[in-house]
């Protein structure tokens, strides 16, 4: 492309300012600052730390009522706090919705709200080009049942769907892979466009959009068991979407989030699966045994899942290429292959493998919560030199 250094600051320095307009806007619940930006792009951050030999921090919009409701309490492993939230949700927004992908940890929130008759206002499927490509078959299999089940509790039921068309005008931008909120980790996926079809919900007031992806993480450091929150699991786009709610680690609902980091870690100890090393990361899969152990629904149609219990990263993003491949889209093709020769242009050192894996190797911590004593650490308070982060078992 060839596109002279000193423009391509300048453009990414707008890009720079633009974030941080969106997220003063949006208020996200977390979002990366340097320098005083407040930013919603992990690329734009990680450019802007190259150029400016500046360290970005990984920011928990509420941080402070995390660490208060941990205060002065303790964890009951009998109590369902994420019931005790659900309610919470449903008393004090006028418009309750739920993100719901069919996945193990939004299915447990759907099959909560129908056994305590919790009713909720719209359930919501975002769905690319057409339900009933290959890509699409967690969905057509797994939440489209799902929804068909829980009915009596569903007000209202949308599919979201943003097409290959959506796609192409996202990444016309041949600095699309920085423009917005998007994956954390390269390549990024098509994934992104899908932001255009929630702008319908940005202005609608007393709403909350549940998001139900996330699962217990913990650590293993220097002798003492952490729950934390890493910017790679969490800020990868939905955190942009107004008034979302991000279910499993909202601050509201902590104690639930620990609680399940506690019967995590009392697993991994009786199952004899933690060495003496220092340094030990610990993330459940989407296996039926680790559904068991943290109370979460067993669904069906698990043989339909893109990650059968291992994490497999972009097998579904390689899918829509072909996808988008075999129906001659290939204008979208080139558009989005320009952005990610834009991406290798700002960051040639992740052509090589070893290169890439160590950009995408590179997590952000917000906090760290000491699962016995509930203390809260961020990251320059934990660990003020940081650490390698090793593969999650």
């Amino acid at each position: 492309m060839g596109v002279p250094a000193d423009h391509m600051t300048k453009h990414l320095l707008e890009l720079v300012k633009l974030s941080n307009q969106r997220v003063e806007k949006q208020d996200p619940f977390c979002f990366w600052q340097v320098d005083g930006h407040k930013l919603d792009n992990k690329h734009l951050v990680l450019w802007y730390e190259k150029t400016y030999s500046a360290t970005a921090d990984f920011v928990f919009r509420d941080y402070d009522l995390l660490k208060a409701n941990l205060q002065n309490t303790k964890i009951d492993l009998d109590h369902d706090y994420n019931l005790e939230f659900l309610k919470h949700l449903r008393s004090k927004c006028g418009n309750v919705k739920l993100m719901y992908s069919g996945g193990t940890d939004s299915a447990t929130i759907l099959d909560m709200a129908n056994r305590h008759d919790i009713a909720l206002d719209e359930v919501i499927t975002v769905v690319m080009q057409d339900i009933n490509l290959p890509s699409n078959t967690e969905l057509k299999n797994i939440a489209l049942p799902g929804v068909e089940k829980y009915k009596r509790v569903i007000r209202k039921y949308s599919q979201l769907e943003y097409t290959f068309e959506d796609v192409g005008n996202h990444f016309d931008d041949d600095y699309a892979v920085f423009s917005s909120p998007c994956d954390t980790e390269f390549p990024v996926g098509f994934a992104a466009a899908k932001y255009t079809a929630f702008k319908k919900y940005h202005k609608q007031t007393g709403t909350c959009i549940i998001s139900g992806i996330d699962k217990p993480a913990i650590v293993y450091y220097n002798g003492e068991w952490y729950a934390f929150c890493l910017d790679g699991a969490v800020a990868w786009g939905d955190q942009s979407i107004p008034n979302l709610v991000p279910f499993y680690l909202d601050a509201e609902n902590i104690k639930g989030f620990v609680r399940d980091c506690q019967l995590f870690r009392n697993y991994l100890l009786e199952e004899k699966m933690v060495t003496n090393d220092f340094l030990q990361f610990f993330q459940p899969n989407q296996t039926t045994e680790h559904c068991r152990m943290l109370r979460r629904l067993e669904i069906e149609g698990l043989h339909h899942q893109f990650f059968n219990g291992h994490v497999q990263h972009n097998e579904k993003s390689q899918l829509r290429v072909k996808e988008c491949l075999g129906q001659n889209k290939f204008t979208t093709l080139i558009k989005y292959f320009r952005a990610l020769e834009t991406f290798y242009e700002i960051f040639p050192e992740a052509k090589t493998n070893t290169g890439l894996h160590k950009y995408n190797n590179n997590g952000k911590f917000a906090w760290f919560v000491n699962i016995d004593s509930l203390e809260v650490h961020t990251q320059k308070e934990l660990i003020p030199h940081g650490f390698v982060k090793k593969q999650i078992k």
